[in-house]
């Protein structure tokens, strides 16, 4: 029934062109990372993520097919995965070599369970829409799939950071500094949840004018289920499965993925049985949420490190309440405000609702200093650009 659904196939067409270009990306980022390019990586993923941000935005504000969103999708992909292959198939001096054939056998034993992980996490984000697909007509089909979305910025923030301190992770294990990593990743955590908890309670807050926005009124129906995905930004704080593979774990890898892959489907067939569509959403949602589990209870146990010091829970509960305290606020501001238009909601509200919570941040010192510096300076930047 699902691969002979004629209005799949375009889909699925996208999803194994997909998986093909993520593979090479997978397979040589692996090895480039630990190169002395890590700064022109960061530079690629940075640039190919955010001008995957504009074309979706383009294609959803002017309503373009869905063959439009594939295309813009697959031939970044195509961009970000010869850059890479450049990257690690060029010699130091920068001049072409030609293949090596010694590394590239390298580089496939050493990730081959990552390519097997790649294409079955993939189709675990993915396989929701395959079951509602499956077990719903059409209808619910169009309105869940608007509702799926994953937001860009959690997985450009984290699996940048992630790459960027993998050699960091690769030279600590190697020299048995395993207290250097527990710190490393906490901080790290730190600085990725003050980012993206106000992104999580912006859009909760405005979810509902948010799918208005991109879809119209008529898929107001979709809004429980984005609301759900928007928990992806709180499940997926970090990109543990890095850490693992800088442990020369990624056989294990590959076994979480298996994990998350099948407590999706039954997760999801179970809860699409009692609670409709939205029970594909949490399915999917909770089969990270296992993934990432798995992946810290193995590396705290390489690390003899104790549950309480797996993650900053202190600091993610102090950053969760004052951004939950400030979005009840926001929130009668925006019931007061039922009559504007949803793009002025999300530019006025949304803009406010996040510089506030940025700011209490800062003024609680909850911001590193390292982070404020940033901010002042590329504040600074854009007022030399302005007022030159």
């Amino acid at each position: 029934i699902l691969f002979s659904n004629p209005n799949l196939k375009p889909l699925l067409i996208y999803i194994l062109l997909l998986l093909f270009f993520r593979t090479i990306n997978e397979t040589f980022q692996a090895i480039a990372i630990t190169t002395d390019n890590i700064k022109l990586i960061w530079q690629i993923n940075i640039f190919c993520s955010f001008t995957l941000v504009l074309f979706l935005s383009f294609a959803c504000y002017y309503h373009k097919p869905l063959p439009y969103l594939y295309g813009s999708h697959l031939i970044l992909e195509c961009i970000h995965s010869a850059a890479i292959i450049y990257l690690v198939l060029r010699c130091k001096i920068g001049k072409w070599e030609g293949f090596n054939g010694e590394l590239i056998i390298s580089i496939l034993k050493y990730s081959f369970p990552l390519l097997l992980s790649v294409i079955t996490l993939i189709f675990s984000k993915r396989i929701d829409i395959f079951l509602i697909s499956s077990f719903m007509n059409p209808e619910a089909v169009a309105i869940y799939s608007r509702g799926a979305i994953e937001l860009p910025i959690g997985p450009i923030i984290i699996y940048n950071i992630s790459n960027l301190l993998t050699p960091v992770f690769v030279k600590c294990y190697k020299e048995k500094k395993h207290d250097e990593i527990i710190t490393t990743l906490r901080n790290e955590i730190k600085r990725i949840i003050v980012v993206l908890s106000p992104f999580f309670y912006t859009f909760l807050l405005l979810s509902k004018d948010f799918i208005v926005f991109l879809y119209t009124k008529e898929y107001l129906s979709s809004v429980p289920v984005f609301i759900v995905y928007l928990f992806i930004l709180l499940v997926q704080i970090y990109a543990f499965d890095t850490i693992l593979q800088a442990m020369k774990m990624t056989i294990t890898v590959f076994y979480i993925s298996i994990a998350s892959i099948f407590s999706n489907i039954i997760l999801s067939v179970v809860l699409i049985h009692f609670l409709g569509m939205i029970g594909a959403a949490i399915g999917t949602v909770f089969s990270i949420f296992i993934a990432n589990y798995l992946c810290l209870l193995i590396i705290n146990r390489q690390l003899s490190n104790p549950f309480k010091n797996w993650l900053p829970w202190k600091h993610i509960l102090k950053i969760n309440i004052i951004s939950l305290t400030l979005f009840c606020v926001f929130y009668f501001i925006n019931l007061q405000l039922g009559s504007i238009k949803p793009i002025m909601k999300i530019f006025c509200i949304g803009s406010s609702f996040f510089l506030c919570q940025i700011l209490v941040f800062w003024k609680m010192n909850i911001l590193v200093p390292e982070d404020k510096n940033l901010i002042i300076e590329k504040v600074l930047a854009i007022k030399r650009i302005i007022f030159p």
